[in-house]
């Protein structure tokens, strides 16, 4: 069976190689593109649960207090993406710190996009394609956006 060639492999020495061909192999049915069946709805805290496999365990204090503040501030702008559990529940895949930023806050639910059951395997080529195509920000775009940011604020600052 082909598996994807990892585009880093000059990098990683064709690790990712090796691993997107276990994790496209390991399971009975083939990968179905991401987003293949997807709905939103709106879901209570307590019917959302961690993915036992998540690389992040813990919540670091000084990045991730950044998130709180951004939640408190705006509310939860982009939402989780979860997969139906066997129990009635719901597994996150994407937006663990989202998750555990508004228990903090004292949220009662999140927005969330359901995907089709996954399994573990599954999860985890989805997890690690949406974690690949992330894009941060630039030094230089930073830069551009602080100094975009002070040009609107002092604009409003200043007497018409």
């Amino acid at each position: 069976m082909p598996h994807r060639v990892c585009r880093h492999s000059p990098v990683c020495g064709g690790v990712c190689t090796c691993l997107a061909k276990v994790l496209t192999t390991c399971y009975d049915r083939p990968m179905k593109p991401s987003g293949t069946s997807k709905r939103f709805d709106v879901i209570v805290l307590e019917g959302l649960k961690p993915d036992p496999d998540r690389p992040r365990k813990f919540f670091r204090s000084v990045e991730d207090q950044r998130l709180v503040a951004s939640l408190a501030n705006y509310g939860v702008l982009a939402p989780l993406i979860v997969s139906p559990s066997a129990d009635g529940g719901y597994i996150i895949i994407d937006g663990y710190l989202r998750y555990v930023s508004a228990q903090r806050l004292g949220l009662t639910e999140l927005p969330c996009v359901v995907t089709e059951p996954l399994n573990s395997a599954e999860r985890q080529v989805l997890r690690f394609q949406l974690n690949d195509t992330f894009m941060p920000l630039t030094k230089r775009e930073r830069e551009a956006d602080l100094h975009r940011r002070i040009r609107i604020l002092a604009s409003k600052a200043l007497p018409s």
